[in-house]
């Protein structure tokens, strides 16, 4: 069956919550002035696995595997409490843990997993995602979970987490935990640990205001915007690398290279179709667990992502001008946020960026490029085994009306996926970039990618 007939069936809905209550001491919880911006779900995050059969009947595996993770995902709770619970109030400043639950719900699907991989459709993936729209509210769960079930045997589980209280760091560590109990809880179990969550108080550090936030974040372009997947092969990050370094920057990173090259594809379209040049700017999102004083852990739950800024406004676009822009953006931006951290300000630091960029990207969009990029790389995405083995593949999903790339490393070796949202005229002037197409693939196959990897 072609992939574009198939439809996906949801067979039940039911919420999970979490195998013991959460103890009165630790409600409510309290939200961060970064969770109390990001009033919506983390990018969704869908993980494909081939077979989970193993013999039996397709009736007996779906059963037998959605106890087998419904009961793992309720103990998984206690530990990450927050996530089944509610938004307290309207400002976001908090979460009331009253063991609400996470939504969990069960579809199949009627094509084969290795169809859909041969020639893996954005659109159709956007199917397997368990919410439409990003933007949270008092009355929805901060968790929600689907899993597909195809023909084949093959399955699909796909996350939808509050960006309140989870940055991407949060997320990978909630899978692990996650399939670590899975696993230990399996008859013939491989015993496995998992790195227990560790709930340091962030609105300390960076507390609350009483009053929402404007989010430049949730400011929708008038345009319609589309998403693409480009994927760079570690030989060929090599070579990017290398012609991206200059005397300023000798060694671009993996992630540095790939950007520049990126936001060097958007700037191009951008100019081409406004028949002239204007600035770009971009925000890179910072995991700061490690960059504050004294450093957090990374198991550190919560939204501990900031951004930094880097502006291009030259003429002339060169590859190692973008990477020294970026270097630049970071290197300030920490040396800046270590000062203010010895003045206890962070906060007010962080207050003042969001605002800046809310009234920069409302009183300018019209003459100024606006991009967000973040990278997911470095993060165990791939060793997220339930017990049926590690994914194949792990797709994403971007929310429609805004520019926003993510990276996310490769199944096997050094290379890298992107994620790109952009406006459709300039999407369709970026996938027929030349420069760009020299170093990446365009929404390459699943299958024939990790069979060269």
């Amino acid at each position: 069956m072609a992939i574009s007939a198939a439809k996906v069936e949801v067979i039940s809905r039911e919420i999970i919550k979490p195998s013991s209550p959460t103890p009165h001491g630790k409600r409510p919880f309290k939200l961060s002035l970064m969770g109390q911006n990001n009033s919506s779900y983390i990018s969704p995050t869908t993980f494909f696995y081939p077979n989970i059969r193993n013999g039996e009947s397709s009736d007996d595996a779906r059963i037998k595997t959605s106890n087998a993770l419904k009961e793992s995902l309720s103990k998984t709770l206690t530990q990450f409490y927050p996530l089944a619970g509610k938004i307290k109030d309207d400002a976001f400043t908090m979460i009331e843990c009253n063991d609400d639950g996470a939504e969990y719900i069960e579809a199949r699907v009627n094509c084969c997993l290795f169809d859909f991989l041969q020639n893996p459709s954005i659109e159709f993936l956007r199917k397997f995602i368990p919410i439409v729209n990003p933007i949270l509210c008092s009355t929805t769960p901060l968790l929600v979970i689907q899993t597909t079930y195809f023909d084949c045997g093959g399955f699909a589980l796909s996350f939808s987490m509050a960006h309140t209280i989870a940055d991407a760091t949060t997320m990978s560590m909630f899978i692990g935990t996650w399939t670590a109990v899975a696993v230990n809880h399996n008859p013939n179990p491989s015993p496995r640990k998992a790195e227990l969550p560790e709930f340091i108080s962030s609105p300390t550090l960076f507390p609350a205001r009483n009053f929402p936030i404007p989010n430049f974040r949730h400011q929708r372009s008038t345009e319609k915007t589309t998403e693409s997947r480009f994927v760079f092969d570690g030989s060929k990050i090599a070579l990017l690398r290398s012609k991206a370094s200059s005397e300023k920057v000798q060694q671009p990173t993996r992630v540095e290279a790939v950007t520049a090259m990126l936001w060097k594809s958007t700037m191009a379209a951008s100019r081409s179709i406004r028949k002239g040049t204007r600035p770009s700017l971009i925000i890179q999102a910072v995991n700061m667990r490690k960059r504050l004083v004294p450093p957090l852990p990374e198991s550190s739950v919560g939204d501990f992502a900031l951004g930094f800024n880097a502006k291009f406004e030259d003429v002339e676009i060169k590859l190692e001008d973008l990477v020294y822009q970026l270097r630049k953006g970071i290197t300030e931006f920490t040396e800046k946020a270590a000062e203010i951290m010895k003045e206890n300000k962070l906060s007010q630091m962080m207050y003042e960026v969001k605002m800046e960029l809310y009234e920069t990207t409302r009183t300018k969009q019209n003459d100024l490029d606006f991009h967000l990029f973040t990278s997911w790389c470095k993060l165990p995405w791939y060793e997220a085994d339930f017990g049926w083995g590690k994914p194949i593949w792990v797709g994403l999903m971007l929310w429609e009306g805004s520019s926003y790339t993510i990276l996310i490393d490769r199944r096997e070796g050094d290379g890298i996926e992107a994620w790109m949202s952009l406006p459709e005229k300039e999407m369709a002037l970026v996938e027929s970039n030349e420069e760009l197409l020299q170093f990446a693939s365009l929404n390459p196959s699943v299958l024939g990618y990790q069979e060269t990897a």
